[in-house]
């Protein structure tokens, strides 16, 4: 009798939700209605019993292998609702093992809650507005009606027609090395990482949480995948079937650089049936970021085909890419400072150390440097040429300059207005005039004397908690 009228109980129950949920909809006020929803079952002694409890509200995405994305209520909070088929019960556990062991990193996707039923497994995760996949290739057409959500991002820049990508875009990367660095620390590959795996989190300000990870083996056993992970992002050992590790996640990252950088491209093609191949046999075109120098180092570095050659979380976090002004003037004042004039008794180490980055001129500028100058600068350089003893073809004599005119920027109302303001400002200009100039003494320092005190703080690697 007791057991029956629990049964009643919770049918009653079961329908009370539906209407809730009815009421939801109509109202669209999911707060509000939780509140009345707690009010009218006072049987339900803590809010925590709530938990158990899932609305799947919408539709609102798919993805590969049947999977299915609902906006839906987890206990009190905004999520959404993933569905995936439960090939395997082992499958299932790998796919939410590694999101329950990650998930309180702030870049990566939350994990709530988890159900079961006879064919599907459903996760509760945090409920971000869209992906970067979404948000990158819809900016310039945030009128479409197809994606609403991407219309919350419609005063980013995330592309203007200058060198360089701007800051809200480097912070995404950066947000996506972060993450991947705290999964690595925790012995986790992502395994998938793409533009789609990558959501956009508006909460006080935007944040990128990466998400999917540790669903390699969950989409090795299902059809329409080549090797392990998604097809056409893949590294060229993940084609060839070998254990994926943290050097593949990082080629991937490359190419999700390449792709936001470019806004879209595939630095292995823009014919999707081609890319496995040419990933295979390392065919890449990197031309649209050539004269975005250090993007092109970077990528070219992470995309390097022998897993062994390409850079670890860390050294890419803190990649002159994702440098400021003010650390990209204060490297370059650095430097300077390692190269300046020395006295004869002083050794002969720094001559060899000047002698040697003198030859890496034809990389940063053609001819001699005081012709890109503008004229005010120009003739200033000229008036003083004996008091610095400038030579035109040493590139140890431009970062001298960009020192002097540092240290004297306030001496004369013509250089601020040539030069624009400390340090954005500043930078920008030589970052226009000497675009190579950051990059070429960047790797010059590391191979020399990147160990040393004066240098450590520009290429120690970031470490992830």
């Amino acid at each position: 009798m007791e057991r029956s009228m629990c049964c009643m109980i919770r049918k009653d129950l079961v329908i009370l939700m539906v209407l809730i949920l009815i009421g939801m909809i109509l109202v669209k006020n999911v707060s509000s209605v939780y509140q009345n929803f707690k009010t009218l079952l006072p049987f339900i002694e803590k809010d925590e019993k709530l938990e158990s409890y899932w609305f799947m509200i919408k539709k609102i995405g798919k993805g590969s292998n049947e999977t299915i994305v609902y906006e839906g209520i987890y206990g009190d909070k905004s999520v959404a609702v993933k569905k995936i088929v439960k090939v395997h019960h082992d499958v299932a556990l790998k796919v939410i093992q590694n999101p329950r062991v990650s998930d309180q990193h702030a870049n990566i996707v939350r994990l709530y809650g988890v159900e079961y039923d006879q064919d599907f497994v459903y996760l509760a995760l945090d409920r971000c507005i869209c992906s970067l996949h979404d948000l990158i290739l819809s900016h310039g057409n945030l009128s479409a009606e197809s994606q609403p959500t991407v219309k919350v991002f419609k005063d980013l820049e995330l592309s203007k027609p200058s060198r360089y990508p701007p800051p809200i875009l480097l912070t995404f990367m950066r947000d996506i090395v972060e993450g991947l660095g705290y999964l690595h620390g925790l012995r986790i590959n992502h395994g998938d990482l793409k533009p789609q795996n990558v959501l956009i989190h508006n909460d006080t300000s935007s944040v990128v949480k990466v998400s999917n990870m540790g669903t390699r083996k969950y989409r090795a056993l299902t059809k329409n995948t080549t090797g392990c992970g998604s097809g056409r992002w893949q590294a060229p050992e993940q084609l060839r079937n070998e254990e994926p590790t943290p050097a593949a996640d990082l080629f991937n990252f490359g190419c999700l650089l390449f792709f936001c950088i470019t806004g879209g491209q595939h630095p292995f093609g823009d014919i999707i049936d081609d890319r496995d191949n040419n990933i295979l046999h390392d065919m890449k075109n990197l031309s649209p970021v050539e004269n975005i120098p250090e993007a092109f180092d970077l990528i070219s570095r992470l995309l390097h085909p022998d897993p062994e050659s390409r850079p670890k979380a860390g050294e890419v976090y803190n990649h002159p890419l994702f440098w400021d002004p003010q650390t990209r003037i204060s490297f370059l004042l650095t430097a300077s400072q390692k190269v300046k004039r020395r006295k004869p008794n002083e050794g002969e180490t720094n001559s060899n150390l000047i002698a040697s980055l003198d030859r890496r001129a034809p990389h940063v500028f053609s001819g001699e440097w005081n012709t890109k100058l503008d004229v005010t600068l120009r003739n200033d350089v000229h008036l003083h040429i004996k008091k610095y003893y400038y030579n035109y073809k040493s590139v140890c004599h431009l970062i001298r300059l960009i020192r002097n005119k540092h240290n004297h920027y306030l001496d004369s109302p013509d250089f601020k207005t040539a030069l624009g303001s400390l340090p954005k400002g500043f930078d920008a200009y030589f970052r226009r005039k000497f675009p190579k100039l950051l990059i070429e003494a960047y790797k010059f320092f590391k191979e020399y004397c990147g160990f040393e005190d004066l240098f450590i703080n520009y290429y120690r690697h970031k470490v992830f908690r």
